[in-house]
């Protein structure tokens, strides 16, 4: 066996610990991609696991590396590969897109979510997700786009969305698209939404309607309040709009996103009072660190805002009037 050479070693076996190596890191898979041609083709995809796209510049450059183009005929190791016992079958990076963090995506958003047909977790700003949830053949020909613009099709992996910033026209109806009987197929596969405002969000009836998500399971707002008898007026005039969604049967978790400290007290009186009808409401505090670090930090493999939000909540039931710090 001291005598064994490389070259000895069954492909399959080869490409299983290369396999293996590049998903321990990413800095490991960058030095696997240099070996050579059929490594690189082999172990790309697992760079692509989470794209961090914060631009219109780094999402063309990664539309040129991940677009259809590479030819993998006539390799003699890729095509071994393909016909031995692990039966592995060539992928375009994008392909292993799981999670997506994208901004300034604009019209790119539909090449974007067909090449990217495998994510789970998106992160994306409120007009890309407006273009996206009213995606139809007669928006686009309204925004006059070229005939090349690939279709979503149905998807075989629910979406968990985040709109990073999010006011009270999230999820306005472009052109009117669903009255009109049109339904975006992205749009039904969705069963996560997280709204993060830039600014203070009012609760009414169509911001707070959600029913174009017919699967969707998990709801994260921000919670802002006001203090004083103002804000337990204007709560009033709230109280039956949050209502109505929590009536909804197929709502599992609403999630109130505490924004300010000093409004705690008044926070988990609401939630409280909320709870004792619907336990499908909740609360949580920040995370305290960033959005896009917040976010990145769930989709690999930590805490989940949801997560966060029943313990917190349990707490808040469990516990006495709230300490502020």
């Amino acid at each position: 066996m001291e005598d064994a050479k490389f070259a000895d070693f069954p492909r399959e076996v080869v490409w299983h610990i290369f396999t293996l190596a590049a998903q321990s890191s990413t800095s490991t898979c960058k030095i696997l991609c240099l070996v050579n041609s059929w490594c690189y083709r082999l172990l790309i995809q697992y760079l692509f696991t989470t794209a961090i796209l914060p631009d219109s510049v780094s999402i063309d450059k990664f539309l040129s590396v991940v677009s259809p183009h590479a030819k993998l005929d006539g390799d003699k190791t890729i095509t071994s590969l393909s016909q031995g016992a692990f039966q592995w079958k060539p992928h375009q990076p994008s392909e292993s897109v799981r999670n997506l963090w994208m901004l300034r995506s604009h019209s790119r958003i539909w090449k974007m979510m067909a090449l990217c047909c495998n994510a789970e977790h998106i992160a994306m700003e409120q007009d890309s997700f407006r273009l996206l949830i009213g995606d139809t053949p007669a928006f686009r020909s309204w925004l006059q786009m070229p005939e090349y613009q690939p279709l979503i099709g149905r998807r075989d992996r629910p979406l968990q969305m985040l709109v990073v910033d999010a006011d009270t026209l999230w999820n306005k109806d472009i052109l009117g698209a669903r009255k009109q009987g049109h339904e975006s197929l992205p749009a039904i596969d969705i069963t996560h939404i997280c709204l993060a405002a830039q600014g203070s969000m009012l609760y009414n009836n169509r911001m707070l309607n959600t029913s174009h998500f017919p699967r969707l399971t998990h709801f994260a707002i921000p919670l802002y309040l006001c203090g004083g008898t103002f804000f337990r007026a204007r709560l009033e005039t709230q109280r039956v709009a949050l209502t109505r969604l929590l009536d909804n049967s197929t709502l599992q978790m609403l999630v109130c996103i505490l924004v300010h400290s000093s409004d705690k007290d008044l926070a988990w009186e609401w939630v409280r009072d909320m709870r004792r009808k619907y336990t499908s409401a909740y609360l949580v505090e920040p995370s305290g660190c960033g959005l896009q670090e917040e976010w990145e930090n769930e989709v690999r493999g930590g805490e989940t805002v949801w997560e966060r939000a029943t313990k917190y909540t349990q707490k808040v039931m469990e516990a006495g009037s709230p300490v502020n710090t």
